[in-house]
């Protein structure tokens, strides 16, 4: 069970605590008010409970809109088989504009799911109405958080209007494409076609955002999108079904300057909705290409790059190349390949590994659509990236970094020895030998929640497979505990529950309510008591 709390003591609430719903409040005459950048704290027992909330905002706000159920309360949730879901009204009271839940979402039942991005079309008062997914299931507590976000600028309209077809519906009346967001409607069964010219060769990035929205003004599924990325002459360069969950995304190295398009589908169901479709573009002079330096054919004589640069090279059987690149402990890997379908030049798929000074290969993750590999650092030092193919080809790589974490500090077994998070509110480390667990101190002002995410094995739901997972071993719990090891919070990765649809890179994360100010501990353990140098992870708190 969450702890529950909320609120400070004496002159009232902390800045941040969350708002503790007061009963009635289940319809929108008495609706609680939530202001925006707040949490809401509260609980749905069962089909019959309902809690409204109210928000205001202003024309053209976005807001995304997190709902902490199994990430906050998994005991509860998981007994009921279960998981909280919201709906988001409008000005009226009565119209739905969204809604979500797991069942139809539809990836795992008691997965907690969110609303990504929500653009008001009027100024005024909203609501968001909190129920349980099942009915004739048991619920439990939830943390109902709303927060501005932003979607990428400058914002594109599609011509078309909601509602209508073929009007964008092929090559030939193709809407222009610029780099940013394009908010559209998809209308089921139809197509809409965008078309965009890139004037050197480029890196583009499309990303669909709209099963992560749940299901639209009240229609009968949600949207699930497929993507197709075509040439001028109609020859499609990629497909995509799935990335994000049902959204789409591709990413691709165009070579040949001019004219293509981006084709938006639907991959199944009978959703119709609104989407966002996001372009990212970064032609090759704004970035630092690197050209292949030979000879770089064997462990120990990798070409050094640097992160973020982009190596152009060219490959043949039994010629592998090395590159070389410098990280510490507890960094987080990230590699993007180009090659065949996600490089225009391309003729072959790159078999790439990264290895120790010692020539050891390190566990990895990796995603196919995206062509992604991912891995965790264990220690400070030069680690090699090898690239070989069966066939002749050209290539590119990008070696990137996520957020480093300092690395834990044996023996952190116990509250007197605990860890700590860095400045960044992250630290790393490994449960390395039998019946390790890994504590780290915390301080929390009561009723203000605390989230903490833990990078490690890409455990169920897995929703952002191509993305998640860092070829960790470990299948993690986290717990919280006072200092006398009183357990107040816990979340389990067999139950495969913890984690929000709008944030699915973590393993797994935990949503915690202090019920005092103080200093608190994280605990780290392997659910299954196995353990190895391999059973590494990343924490951050937020």
């Amino acid at each position: 069970m969450a702890a529950c709390g909320g609120g400070g003591g004496g002159g009232g609430a902390a800045p941040g605590a969350a708002l503790n719903e007061s009963e009635p409040n289940d319809d929108v005459a008495t609706a609680e008010l939530l202001a925006v950048g707040q949490t809401g704290h509260g609980t749905v027992a069962d089909g019959s409970d309902a809690d409204v909330w109210a928000v205001a905002l202003t024309l053209d706000e976005v807001i995304t809109v997190e709902v902490f159920g199994n990430r906050f309360d998994q005991a509860a949730w998981s007994a009921g088989t279960n998981s909280p879901s919201v709906t988001l009204l409008g000005v009226d009271g009565t119209s739905e504009l969204r809604r979500q839940g797991a069942n139809s979402f539809g990836w795992h039942t008691e997965q907690d799911t969110d609303l990504l991005f929500f653009r008001a079309p009027a100024a005024g008062t909203y609501f968001l109405r909190m129920e349980v997914d099942i009915t004739h299931a048991t619920g439990g507590e939830y943390l109902l958080a709303v927060r501005d976000t932003s979607l990428v600028a400058p914002l594109q309209f599609e011509l078309e209007p909601a509602g209508v077809f073929g009007l964008n519906d092929a090559d030939t009346t193709a809407e222009t494409l610029a780099p940013g967001t394009m908010l559209a409607h998809f209308v089921d069964d139809e197509q809409d076609w965008y078309a965009f010219t890139i004037a050197e060769p480029s890196l583009v990035l499309f990303t669909m955002s709209s099963h992560r929205n749940g299901v639209f003004e009240g229609d009968d599924d949600v949207f699930d999108p497929a993507l197709q990325l075509l040439d001028s002459s109609l020859a499609v360069l990629r497909a995509n079904d799935d990335v994000f969950y049902l959204d789409s995304a591709i990413r691709t190295f165009l070579s040949t300057p001019g004219t293509y398009f981006v084709q938006v589908a639907e991959c199944c169901g009978t959703g119709d909705g609104g989407y966002a479709l996001e372009y990212q573009l970064e032609p090759l002079s704004s970035l630092t290409e690197t050209p292949e330096i030979e000879p770089n054919d064997a462990l120990g004589t990798g070409q050094s790059v640097g992160f973020d640069e982009l190596v152009s090279a060219s490959i043949v059987p039994g010629n592998p190349d090395y590159y070389t690149v410098t990280c510490n402990g507890g960094d987080r890997l990230w590699l993007e390949i180009y090659d065949l379908g996600t490089h225009q030049g391309a003729s072959a798929t790159m078999d790439v590994l990264v290895r120790d000074a010692l020539g050891t290969t390190l566990p990895s993750d990796t995603g196919s659509e995206l062509r992604t590999l991912r891995v965790l650092l264990p220690a400070t030092g030069a680690y090699e990236v090898r690239v070989a193919s069966n066939l002749a080809s050209d290539y590119a790589l990008r070696v990137r970094r996520l957020p480093g974490a300092n690395p834990e500090s044996e023996p952190n077994d116990a509250a007197a020895d605990a860890g700590a998070f860095d400045l960044g509110g992250r630290s790393a480390g490994a449960i390395a030998s039998v019946g390790d667990v890994d504590l780290f101190a915390f301080d929390a002002v009561r009723g203000v929640p605390v989230v903490f995410a833990c990078f490690a094995d890409n455990v169920a739901p897995d929703g952002y497979f191509e993305l998640n997972g860092f070829g960790s071993a470990l299948d993690p719990v986290l717990r919280v505990r006072t200092a006398d090891g009183t357990q107040l919070a816990e979340v389990l990765p067999s139950l495969g529950t913890a984690l929000g649809s709008s944030d699915g890179l973590p393993t797994l994360s935990l949503a915690f309510l202090p019920p005092a100010s103080g200093t608190y501990y994280l605990e780290v353990a392997d659910e299954f008591g196995n353990f190895g140098t391999d059973f590494t992870y990343v924490l951050e708190i937020r």
